[in-house]
């Protein structure tokens, strides 16, 4: 099992303490001495006001945020959870990933996903009702130039050429987690991606995401061996990551946080065959940041492998 911290910026607003490059190295190398695989930002590039009035957050842009933290230590890994595909142009997306992971040495992850708020795709002036051909495209796009084909266009005069930005990434590939509980999802990964993030979700919320209810050990199982049979109908025999967010517990820093029933949880969710558990944290300050990652690499990640 392996472990991922979010950079404590996805709030609303987000708060003056956590934005800053002093922040930002004191969180992550914290993080990497706590014994955490990677830390992560999400992608949140115009929040409609009505969402984050409802409990919404917004956030640092993820791909400038992890490149002060591969900055700040030379091992930790970054992964983006997750960026919208549809909300950059794929070639654009390229870039900006195949750069951060160069500047990296091949430390990122890139975490995707569809989108669920149609608002956000309204002010970026992108079409909600394709987002999922987009996605799809995007992943064609990225496949591409990643491996050096590049992209045909057709420039204004009607004539063809390839489009191939450069400098190339690190990683060959750089390794992709889709986002989100749908069939579909699940597909994609057996067929394209190198990992699956699959998150809680209450019958509750279930409406507003647009994803499949996952609440519980019994449904997480019933989608895992549901990827696990279109992976084996792909022909794919290398493993697929599968990260997931442990509820169990409560939130690291809440003030009901009880640490041993978080370990069972984690235990009881490898043993279904989730290979890592990404951590959100709810603090207050930088100082409370700092000590609940140290508290739990101890109370968790610690007392897990001894």
């Amino acid at each position: 099992m392996r472990f991922g911290v979010g950079l404590p910026v996805a709030h609303h607003p987000v708060p003056e303490w956590a934005s800053s490059l002093e922040a930002i190295t004191a969180v992550t190398r914290a993080a990497a001495a706590a014994g955490f695989e990677h830390v992560f930002v999400t992608d949140h590039p115009a929040p409609p006001q009505r969402w984050l009035a409802a409990g919404g957050h917004s956030s640092l842009d993820p791909f400038v945020a992890l490149t002060a933290a591969v900055a700040a230590d030379p091992g930790i890994r970054v992964l983006t959870n997750l960026s919208v595909l549809g909300y950059r142009h794929p070639l654009v997306l390229a870039k900006s990933a195949a750069t951060l992971d160069r500047l990296s040495g091949g430390r990122l992850t890139l975490g995707v996903g569809v989108g669920y708020l149609a608002a956000e795709f309204d002010a970026l002036g992108v079409s909600f009702d394709e987002r999922n051909d987009r996605f799809d495209h995007a992943l064609d796009v990225l496949d591409a130039v990643w491996r050096g084909d590049g992209v045909e266009i057709t420039e204004g005069d009607g004539r063809t050429s390839v489009v191939l930005p450069d400098p190339p990434p690190f990683q060959q590939p750089i390794p992709i987690w889709i986002g989100g509980n749908a069939g579909r999802t699940r597909q994609r990964v057996a067929e394209r991606a190198q990992g699956w993030m699959p998150m809680p979700n209450p019958a509750a919320f279930a409406k507003t995401t647009r994803s499949p209810v996952l609440d519980g050990p019994d449904d997480l199982a019933h989608f895992i061996a549901d990827l696990h049979r279109r992976a084996d109908e792909a022909g794919r025999d290398d493993p697929i990551d599968i990260v997931f967010v442990v509820p169990d517990g409560g939130p690291p820093g809440s003030a009901g946080f009880q640490a041993d029933v978080h370990r069972r949880a984690i235990d009881e969710c490898a043993a279904l065959g989730v290979t890592g558990n990404n951590v959100t944290l709810d603090t207050t300050s930088l100082e409370h940041t700092l000590d609940v990652i140290g508290r739990y690499g101890a109370d968790v990640i610690g007392a897990r492998s001894s």
